[in-house]
C-alpha cells in the first residue's frame, strides 16, 4: 500500500493518533512524554534549535534544554523521511513497552539500530 500523504500530514496522523489513544484512556500521559523524549534524544540538535528559536533557553546553562513535542521538531530536520519513520518507531516502542523507558539514550540508540 502507497502512503499518498506528504510527510508532513503522516507526521500529524501520527501526532493525532497518538492524543487520540491518550484521550481515549488507551495509553498513558507517559507514554506521550516518553515519545518526546525518545524524540527529542535522537534529535538533540534540532531539539536546541527549536528551543532557542521559542526562546526557551538559559544562556547561563548551556545544558538546559527542555524536551519539545516531537511532531515540532519536524521543522527542524533535514531528513524528513527518516523522522517519519524514527516517530513510528518510537510511538511503536513507548505503546509496546509493558514497563516506562527511563534510558532514553538507549531507546533513542535502539530506533537509530531498525533504521532501514
Amino acid at each position: 500500500m502507497t502512503n499518498t500523504k506528504t510527510l508532513s500530514e503522516q507526521v500529524n496522523d501520527l501526532a493525532t493518533n497518538l492524543i487520540s489513544l491518550y484521550e481515549s484512556g488507551v495509553i498513558h500521559e507517559t507514554i506521550l512524554d516518553q515519545v518526546d523524549e525518545v524524540m527529542a534524544t535522537i534529535y538533540k540538535e534540532e531539539n536546541m534549535e527549536l528551543n532557542e528559536a521559542d526562546g526557551n533557553y538559559d544562556p547561563d546553562d548551556e545544558d538546559y534544554c527542555p524536551t519539545s513535542p516531537a511532531y515540532m521538531l519536524f521543522n527542524y530536520v533535514e531528513n524528513e523521511e527518516q523522522f517519519v519513520e524514527d516517530y513510528r518507531n518510537a510511538i511503536s516502542q513507548s505503546v509496546k513497552s509493558d514497563m516506562y523507558i527511563d534510558d532514553f539514550e538507549k531507546a533513542a540508540q535502539e530506533i537509530i539500530n531498525r533504521r532501514s
